[in-house]
């Protein structure tokens, strides 16, 4: 293997491996722990292609992986996680938010050239993340909002509202605004973290709306 794949890629095997014992947790009922992988998953494939980008070592074979690694750590696990919550009453929900993921990743695969400072749809990551967040978030764990919560996300994800992609020009002054941003929620992650991340999702969800009816006003 080229020496500059071994970074990148390791942490994509990382964001795999988050994903498998996410579904782990939720197979013995240890449902936070199970949320926390999926989280740290949505870290490492962060990372996974910065650093690919880094070093110059962007492949064909690397998006492959990371598409097999999101479709584990972002679509299945999360389906389990909301059936292990919920039981069986969550099939049908836990069916069509995998389902969305995928059909979302394939459409992400097939222009993932042309996709740059923005995403066509909410990314699966950010739906992963915010099932997730609300497990832990204090007082979360209602039926209906996280199935209403699925229900959005499905929605979002086949959608082609515009997102921000994770990077951050710093020549133009929205990449500054956007780094000021990232590094404010950061730090209330660090700080709050289970209070947090909840709220952050929810604002990044509603971001691809918000851009779509401040551009038709």
């Amino acid at each position: 293997m080229d020496p500059k794949l071994v970074v990148p890629t390791s942490l994509t095997l990382g964001n795999l491996l988050c994903g498998f014992l996410s579904a782990v947790h939720t197979a013995r009922g240890e449902l936070p722990l199970a949320a926390w992988w999926i989280l740290l998953a949505w870290l490492l494939d962060g990372l996974d292609g910065q650093v690919a980008r880094i070093v110059g070592s962007s492949t064909k074979f690397g998006a492959e992986l990371d598409s097999l690694a999101d479709m584990t750590s972002f679509g299945l696990a999360p389906s389990l996680l909301l059936v292990g919550m919920y039981g069986t009453r969550a099939m049908a929900f836990s069916l069509v938010f995998i389902a969305c993921g995928a059909v979302r990743l394939a459409k992400f695969d097939a222009r993932r050239t042309e996709e740059k400072a923005n995403f066509s749809g909410l990314p699966i990551p950010a739906a992963a993340w915010t099932l997730a967040s609300y497990v832990l978030f204090p007082g979360g764990g209602t039926r209906w909002v996280a199935l209403a919560l699925v229900v959005l996300t499905g929605v979002l994800m086949l959608s082609h509202l515009e997102y921000d992609a994770m990077c951050f020009p710093l020549g133009s002054a929205w990449g500054k605004v956007k780094l000021s941003l990232f590094l404010g929620g950061a730090l209330l992650v660090v700080l709050f973290p289970s209070y947090a991340l909840f709220p952050l999702s929810l604002v990044y969800v509603a971001s691809g709306p918000v851009r779509w009816l401040v551009s038709r006003g």
